[in-house]
């Protein structure tokens, strides 16, 4: 995509950031607030229906507590090139 772009000098670097959040109603809050487009989709469902979802992500995030908190980290690819 870069090359048909017309850049030049293209390159790909993995990076890795880790964070810890202090809770998971830490990380779950920007989700009830519903910033973003995930998080509005979440608001439209039925009450009951975001419960489920909640609980379902909160178990699933669960192998990433400890001591109350969450660790995780996110890896991404960063491109870039000259023009």
């Amino acid at each position: 995509m870069f090359a048909d772009a017309g850049f030049r000098d293209i390159r790909v670097d993995r990076e890795t950031r880790a964070d810890i959040m202090e809770s998971f109603d830490e990380y779950w809050e920007p989700i009830e607030t519903g910033t973003g487009q995930q998080p509005q989709s979440y608001l439209a469902l039925a009450e009951a229906d975001r419960r489920s979802v909640r609980e379902i992500v909160k178990s699933k995030l669960a192998r990433f507590e400890s001591g109350g908190k969450l660790s995780m980290s996110l890896e991404m690819l960063v491109g870039s090139g000259r023009a």
